[in-house]
């Protein structure tokens, strides 16, 4: 009975580690996706910057990082089956 909480406390420290060790491997992919791409994410900066037509360019950025952790995200609504016969939401 008193090993309980110890086995518990190992359980939840290791989801910490799990948890750690996703968000750096997302750091990761998201820092190679940005060098990988740095000379099209630089041109988009800088058109950004200097023309009119393209100031909304800094709105979409954050709008689109927000996206993935909204509740109401639409492929969280979706109803995808492995039928093969298409998704509806």
């Amino acid at each position: 009975m008193h090993s309980e909480p110890q086995i518990e406390l190992k359980i939840t420290q290791a989801a910490q580690q799990r948890q750690w060790q996703a968000f750096g491997l997302v750091m990761l992919a998201l820092g190679c996706g940005v060098r990988v791409f740095w000379p099209t994410v630089h041109a988009m900066v800088e058109i950004w910057n200097r023309s009119d037509t393209f100031k909304h360019g800094w709105l979409v950025v954050p709008a689109f990082a927000g996206l993935p952790g909204s509740d109401d995200a639409p492929w969280r609504r979706s109803r995808c089956g492995r039928s093969g016969r298409g998704c509806s939401p």
